[in-house]
């Protein structure tokens, strides 16, 4: 009779049979390999003899006890063991319904974006890193519903780590960006928030309202505040230059005036020069050269320059430039990296 027409309690009573017989008629031998037990096999009446025609029925029965994975269980029964569970990163992204369903939702994001314990393996650290990729990407797209729980969350879960509500602060920005902008400002102007997220809540804002994040930016940018209220001058002015470029604005006499501003921090005007090698207009050419000739010893800052100077073809009059502050040039490291420099750069 085919297992098919065999009821569920007659298959389930046969495969247990047939794992109480297995255990008591066969062991596994200390090579790894499976011998027949004739004790076991005489205690229960048979003779060796039959030993083929009881493998083969045993074989057949194992056949016919089979249940097929597609016929369904009766109600009430377990599922089977091997079921797969789906990982967390595969449900972020998938649509849900109701406030719960959102609930679950941005609790799976959280635990995705979650970092390992400070003392975890590097190799813990390369799977949350993939893991958080691939969670920020499945919520690339708009959905201002998901966008306010995530918003919520922010707002509501202090306790979460930075990396947690930095990364839920951009998940909702991306995903409601015509609700966040107003949000995003508040967050970059509230002191009590902490500099980092003020610092991202900048940038998501520079991306996502250029125009705005230039009218608040500029004021700060050209006049650096020594304060700790506000993120690194370098930061502001790295979202002012993104924003820029954003908007399609020129870009050389702010980062001209940064660049050759002696208040200015140190990496705020590195970040400057290196910029206006980009700029490529005459403007941006007269602020390097500015700076390569400036005699307060930064001498790092002075080789950026020259590099940015030399490097882009349309500063034509760039090596003309290198080869006049090299003849007069009294610092002698630099007089050979500026020798140097034109080897290279100048024909």
């Amino acid at each position: 009779m085919s297992h098919a027409f065999l009821p569920y309690k007659r298959r389930t009573h046969c495969a247990d049979s047939l794992a109480g017989l297995a255990r008591t008629g066969w062991r596994a031998s200390q090579r790894g390999t499976v011998r027949f037990a004739p004790a076991a096999i005489a205690r229960s009446g048979r003779a060796i003899a039959h030993l083929p025609s009881w493998l083969l029925a045993c074989g057949l029965a194992l056949a016919g006890c089979a249940e097929p994975a597609s016929e369904a269980a009766p109600a009430g029964s377990s599922p089977p063991a091997s079921a797969a569970v789906e990982p967390i990163s595969a449900s972020i992204g998938k649509p849900t319904s109701g406030p719960a369903g959102r609930a679950a939702e941005i609790d799976a994001l959280i635990r995705e974006l979650t970092p390992p314990a400070k003392d975890a393996t590097s190799d813990k650290f390369d799977l949350w890193i993939r893991a958080r990729k691939a969670a920020l990407n499945a919520r690339a797209a708009p959905d201002p519903e998901f966008g306010r729980a995530c918003w919520a969350a922010y707002r509501e879960r202090p306790e979460l780590v930075f990396d947690v509500r930095r990364d839920l602060l951009e998940v909702a920005a991306r995903t409601d960006p015509a609700g966040m902008r107003d949000r995003l400002v508040a967050e970059f102007e509230a002191y009590e928030v902490e500099l980092g997220l003020r610092a991202r809540a900048i940038d998501l804002l520079a991306e996502l309202d250029p125009p705005r994040a230039l009218e608040l930016l500029e004021p700060l940018v050209r006049e650096p505040r020594k304060s700790k209220t506000w993120p690194p001058q370098e930061t502001l002015l790295s979202a002012w230059n993104e924003a820029a470029l954003r908007a399609g604005i020129a870009r050389s006499d702010l980062l001209g005036a940064v660049a050759a501003d002696l208040l200015q921090d140190d990496p705020a005007r590195h970040f400057a020069v290196r910029q206006l090698g980009t700029c490529g207009d005459a403007r941006a050419a007269q602020a390097l050269e500015a700076v390569l000739v400036e005699s307060t010893g930064n001498g790092y800052l002075r080789r950026l320059a020259a590099q940015s100077l030399s490097g882009d073809r349309r500063f034509t009059q760039a090596c003309a430039t290198l080869r006049r502050v090299l003849e007069r040039e009294s610092d002698e490291n630099f007089a050979l990296f500026l020798d140097s420099l034109v080897r290279k750069t100048c024909p």
